[in-house]
């Protein structure tokens, strides 16, 4: 038994039959019996790993200075002296910041911290 029938083959209508012989499209063009397209098994794809910015570790405070610097003030401080006293620290126009004072380790005379 012989099964004949159309096909749509790379565009266009192609005549077969289960004999495997070559057979003529609608076009007049001669075709073998249409074999099997491969499949084609899709690269997977990568996702990226995102990027993770590392949280910067605070300096630790270890001074007079470095307490002034990490005070939140307007303008900001620079700088930070150790003296005997809160009125001295107004005395020459600094501003007397007691969380400070942990750092002024200098005896009665410098345990006082002030900020300018």
């Amino acid at each position: 038994m012989i099964i004949t029938g159309f096909i749509s083959y790379r565009g266009a209508l192609a005549l077969f039959s289960d004999s495997g012989q070559s057979s003529n499209n609608i076009f007049g063009a001669s075709t073998a019996f249409p074999t099997p397209i491969p499949t084609i098994t899709p690269t997977p794809t990568v996702t990226p790993t995102p990027t993770v910015t590392p949280t910067p570790t605070p300096t630790p405070i270890s001074t007079c200075t470095g307490y002034c610097i990490s005070v939140s003030h307007t303008p900001p401080f620079t700088t930070g002296v150790c003296r005997q006293n809160e009125q001295q620290c107004i005395g020459n126009g600094e501003s007397y910041q007691s969380g400070g004072n942990q750092y002024c380790t200098g005896g009665p005379s410098a345990d006082t911290c002030c900020c300018k």
